[in-house]
């Protein structure tokens, strides 16, 4: 996401510049001359690119804007009942549809999706990404491919610690580094309490 901000932030100085140029020249007495010369081509070399430069710049704005609006679960099916309890509370938080926050998994996937393509793609469109980390999640390799994809981006990655996790020194360095909450056990109480500090932060951001 920050590569977004920062090639966003250089499109728009490049446009500011062309503009600052164009002022400049207006200034000079020889412009007008030069201009008229030169009319057709450089309004066809200019107006193009300022239109490309300009779209593009929104297109990220836009991407940013809507990543900021969406999480995505990532976890092992041998702990789908509890992804089910966790995303269906995220789903059904007052908070999280006042704030317009869509959550996505692999459970939206449809029928011939290539899997790791759309996965790959959800994970990418997100602003923030929960990993609901347990002995299954470390050991099974789809999840590690998710991992190994999300770690190469910029979004806000939030763990989940669940009851299911035998020991914390199994967790990867790179999950380890997030701030994130355990859940002692799988009970509506554990999972309102752990889930709403997630909620709660998210929301504020």
């Amino acid at each position: 996401m920050n590569n977004k901000i920062e090639w966003s932030a250089t499109l728009l100085t490049i446009i500011a510049a062309i503009l600052g140029f164009l002022g400049a020249l207006i200034n000079n007495n020889d412009f007008f001359d030069f201009y008229y010369k030169y009319e057709g081509p450089i309004l066809l070399i200019m107006l193009p690119l300022l239109s490309v430069l300009f779209a593009t710049y929104t297109i990220n704005l836009v991407k940013i804007l809507i990543s900021k609006n969406r999480i995505f679960v990532s976890y092992s099916h041998k702990d789908k009942e509890t992804a089910d309890q966790i995303i269906n509370y995220l789903k059904s938080s007052p908070k999280m549809k006042y704030a317009n926050i869509i959550i996505t998994s692999d459970k939206d996937l449809k029928m011939g999706d290539d899997i790791m393509r759309s996965t790959s793609d959800k994970i990418s469109e997100a602003g923030f990404i929960i990993l609901l980390v347990s002995d299954n999640y470390l050991s099974s390799s789809a999840c590690a491919k998710e991992l190994a994809f999300i770690k190469d981006k910029k979004q806000t990655i939030i763990p989940i610690l669940l009851p299911s996790l035998t020991s914390f020194d199994n967790v990867p360095e790179n999950v380890k580094r997030y701030k994130g909450v355990i859940l002692p056990h799988i009970t509506q109480e554990d999972i309102s309490k752990e889930v709403n500090k997630i909620i709660d932060d998210i929301t504020k951001s």
